[in-house]
């Protein structure tokens, strides 16, 4: 920034939100269990760590879980475990997303998207079973943080991806897309070197309604898949 600032002859500055909270490695460190199915606080962590991966595959934001991404780039430290002292309510919150669109001329394009349609086909099918992906977050997270959770902690952040690309499905087309691009565009007025228009058109839009198709075409199967986990549910609470 000082030779920016040096060669530009104008001042820069960073605005960033501060959230309260610890990183999901120092938490699980200082408390393994934070993340176990067994607890209903730990439970609803594990879903909400599951919506964040289906974020991740939509935007595909790959250097955070190795859900559908063939690299060692594991950024755990963008998990955060945040506690509300007034509501005693703890959820996770992801920091520092990013769009990484793909081109459909690019030749890895219908590699990611036949990796997402796979991931969430196995998924929905077999939503009580630990699938490939989730293993490798669980691995992941064991490596980093010397803490093993189980296949059931996988499960329940597979029910969580589900019931995001769910609401995906049913909340988010091309238009709804084309129209939120519009308003980020706009959020910026006074844009030096028009940097905001550039990564704001850098957003393919087609490349995200690509993946909410891929996401369509397995929506029936997830509704049951949901229902059934939902059946599970009142059957635990119940003690049948």
């Amino acid at each position: 920034m000082a030779v920016e600032r040096f060669i530009c002859n104008r001042c820069f500055f960073i605005v960033m939100e501060y959230v309260k909270g610890a990183g999901l490695t120092d938490r699980l460190v200082s408390v393994p269990h934070v993340l176990s199915p067994d607890d209903i606080t730990g439970k609803k962590m594990l879903r909400q760590i599951g919506h964040l991966i289906a974020l991740d595959i939509a935007l595909n934001n790959l250097d955070r879980l190795p859900v559908v991404w063939d690299h060692d780039d594991i950024n755990l430290g963008n998990l955060l475990i945040q506690h509300n002292e007034e509501t005693q309510e703890t959820r996770v919150i992801g920091i520092d997303q990013a769009v990484h669109s793909i081109s459909s001329e690019f030749s890895g394009y219908q590699k990611y998207m036949s990796t997402v349609d796979e991931f969430i086909k196995q998924i929905s099918t077999l939503p009580f079973k630990e699938s490939d992906g989730m293993r490798k977050v669980r691995t992941a997270i064991r490596d980093l943080c010397g803490v093993e959770l189980g296949d059931r902690a996988s499960i329940e952040m597979q029910i969580g991806v589900l019931e995001s690309v769910k609401r995906f499905v049913e909340e988010i087309n091309k238009d709804v897309l084309t129209d939120l691009k519009d308003k980020l565009r706009a959020v910026v007025e006074n844009d030096w070197r028009e940097i905001w228009k550039s990564d704001v058109d850098g957003i393919n839009i087609d490349f995200l309604d690509e993946l909410i198709q891929v996401f369509r075409s397995h929506y029936d199967i997830i509704v049951k898949a949901l229902q059934e986990a939902e059946n599970s549910n009142v059957k635990n609470a119940a003690g049948v």
